[in-house]
């Protein structure tokens, strides 16, 4: 459940502006040779820029951000990745990339996940309040769990080995200003997650004072 509140004054107004341009998430499988390919790329983007990707199995990837602005603003609320016992069946060699020179000079809040592999968790998490009260949060939102996988009868040696990559190019991000998140998981069974708030508050009629 994610909550923001805002309490406006009469003639307090704000605008979020949401533009998303240029994007490139692709994504191949060789059923032959098992190999699962994604590929993320774009251009500069502006605004709110979310983008997720996953070879591989079960993975629970998740971009979420609060804004809240007014008298009171309070940006809370609460964010679960659960994984069970129950490990995924070999995918393959997996392979995730960020594509050279991708989202260069953008502005604005911008969160990428790309992962390779099975049975992994990532989140970008941001929270803003801008208020005569504000409050926020991201590392309380966000929970990551997993129940232990660890054999009840002796140990199993794998039957397979399957690669598991994951890269960025040179120049990706480059000349970027505001918010830029970037997870990038090569493996199975990891847990990933940025987490990013700042809260400023002050009188009416003054500049609002930052914190962290």
């Amino acid at each position: 459940m994610l909550r923001s509140r805002q309490t406006i004054k009469p003639g307090l107004a704000r605008k979020l502006l949401l533009a998303i341009g240029g994007l490139i998430a692709s994504g191949t499988a060789n059923a032959q040779s098992q190999q699962n390919q994604t590929f993320i790329g774009g251009g500069q983007t502006d605004g709110v820029t979310t983008l997720n990707a996953a070879s591989g199995n079960n993975n629970q990837q998740a971009n979420v951000g609060l804004l809240s602005a007014g008298g009171t603003a309070w940006s809370n609320g609460s964010i679960r990745q659960v994984q069970g016992n129950a490990t995924s069946a070999n995918s393959g060699d997996d392979r995730t990339a960020i594509g050279a020179g991708a989202f260069v000079n953008s502005t604005g809040w911008l969160a990428v996940s790309g992962v390779a592999g099975n049975d992994n968790q990532q989140a970008n998490v941001a929270a803003i309040s801008i208020g005569i009260e504000a409050s926020a949060a991201a590392d309380s939102l966000l929970s990551q769990s997993r129940a232990s996988t660890e054999p009840t009868g002796g140990s199993a040696a794998p039957t397979t080995t399957s690669e598991r990559t994951a890269a960025i190019g040179d120049g990706a991000f480059e000349g970027s200003r505001g918010l830029v998140q970037v997870s990038l998981i090569g493996g199975d069974r990891n847990s990933s997650a940025n987490s990013f708030a700042v809260s400023m508050s002050g009188p009416a009629g003054t500049s609002p004072t930052p914190t962290p």
